[in-house]
């Protein structure tokens, strides 16, 4: 009674078959037996089990697992002028969480335009930083956060980024065996008009970084120039971050 109360509007067919199989399981596919109640473990949950479990007897490798945290200094949201319903916004944030090809985010996109019109800023940015986190994860980065007028990258495979960063020529720094630094726009053409002014001996000064509550010192080889004081450049984070990870996918 409850299920039929909450969608009571027309073409709600859908949600309540969704919600009855929450309750009352999947069953068996033979049989009339019902599997019992999906709610202990989550509709969401239950799928992805289900779905693991049928690539591993078909023999099929595992699906690709978006698991990043993006830290960015950036608004990505859907505004409630947009999407004014609270149901709507959640399953449209649900969806996205679990979108893992680009091809995906591209789908999604299509039908917020077609459903409630042009996408604000706000909706534009979420969806590219979802696109972000799907490039992330296939080079095994765990997360992106600012550090400064750094794009920092936490990994979890060395090799991965180590071949990352020679695509790169240098503009992407592995510092320690957690974090490498990428080298904003503004910060990579200062280092090469420093280097270009020292006729190729260009040393930068050893910055110190703040990953932790102490700083740590990159190691030699590794060094980073300082941050460009007082720039009044803003920096695109999206745009850095896409061009430190797409690039050379």
């Amino acid at each position: 009674m409850h299920a039929i109360e909450e969608y009571s509007e027309i073409g709600a067919g859908f949600g309540i078959a969704m919600r009855d199989l929450e309750i009352r399981g999947a069953g068996n596919l033979l049989g009339t037996q019902q599997s019992g109640h999906i709610a202990a473990v989550g509709y969401e949950l239950y799928c992805q089990m289900l779905g693991s479990a049928v690539r591993e007897l078909t023999h099929q490798p595992p699906a690709l697992t978006i698991d990043v945290e993006v830290d960015l200094p950036v608004e990505a949201f859907l505004p409630e002028n947009y999407v004014p319903e609270l149901r709507q916004r959640i399953d449209l944030y649900r969806r996205l969480s679990r979108v893992s090809d680009v091809r995906e985010v591209d789908a999604l996109r299509e039908e917020l335009q077609d459903r409630f019109g042009k996408l604000p800023r706000p909706a534009v940015v979420l969806l590219q930083v979802a696109e972000l986190k799907i490039d992330a994860a296939l080079w095994l980065v765990k997360s992106l956060q600012v550090e400064d007028d750094y794009l920092v990258m936490t990994y979890s495979n060395r090799q991965r980024i180590e071949h990352l960063a020679k695509l790169h020529e240098g503009r992407l720094r592995v510092v320690d065996g957690q974090k490498a630094y990428w080298l904003t726009d503004k910060l990579y053409q200062a280092s090469l008009s420093a280097k270009s002014q020292s006729n190729g001996r260009f040393q930068p000064s050893a910055a110190r970084f703040t990953s932790s509550p102490a700083a740590v010192a990159p190691k030699a080889g590794s060094r980073l120039p300082e941050p460009v004081k007082q720039s009044k450049k803003k920096i695109n984070w999206i745009m850095e971050a896409r061009q430190a990870l797409r690039s050379a996918t």
